[in-house]
């Protein structure tokens, strides 16, 4: 394109410069239309109170991981001591093939799972890994988990990453420092009652 001699000369260095700092202050204002989400990773981890693995797990390495992956990583505990909690563990075990001898406690992930402390310590942290490098994973597909999910309160600005699920008083919380001193002054789970 030839621009006319009146300009004193060519034009096109500074439409260029000018293209280049409206892309710069207009571009970032447009940056959440093409913005990538971060992959995710659901997790549902089976527990009962008085599982000493599961009180070690809960209580020193989900923490810990969910440092590391902030809110890529929800995971879901479930009391299976609880009624509605032992219908969730019952209708995973059925629909995931989990045989019934597998330890407590039991992370779903994917469309995998894995079967008592040792385990889970070994490979859960690489499969959040993979599975984050592969777009993530959905919750799994267990009749009562999107109610639960959808009753999750969580407040404006903050993303609930790691909750604890006592279906007896259908509460949620978030994981706390102090959940090992809770589950050994009350093992059985009898005050959130």
């Amino acid at each position: 394109m030839k621009f006319p001699k009146s300009y004193g000369g060519s034009l096109r260095p500074f439409l260029m410069v000018f293209g280049c700092v409206l892309f710069y202050f207009f571009g970032s204002a447009l940056h959440p239309l093409w913005a990538v989400e971060k992959p995710t990773v659901n997790a549902l981890l089976f527990y009962k109170p008085d599982c000493k693995e599961c009180t070690e797990i809960i209580s020193a390495l989900l923490p810990k991981w969910q440092d590391q992956h902030g809110d890529q990583l929800k995971i879901l505990a479930v009391n299976t001591a609880s009624s509605e909690g032992g219908t969730l563990y019952l209708d995973a075990v059925l629909k995931i093939n989990i045989p019934f001898s597998t330890r407590l406690p039991i992370v779903i992930i994917g469309n995998q799972y894995l079967g008592g402390a040792k385990e889970i310590t070994k490979k859960l942290p690489t499969i959040i890994e993979e599975k984050l490098g592969q777009n993530g994973t959905k919750w799994p597909t267990l009749e009562g988990l999107p109610r639960l999910i959808a009753n999750t309160p969580q407040s404006s600005g903050d993303t609930i990453s790691f909750w604890v699920s006592d279906f007896r008083s259908n509460r949620l919380g978030r994981i706390k420092e102090n959940t090992l001193n809770k589950l050994r002054s009350d093992p059985l789970g009898n005050s959130a009652s």
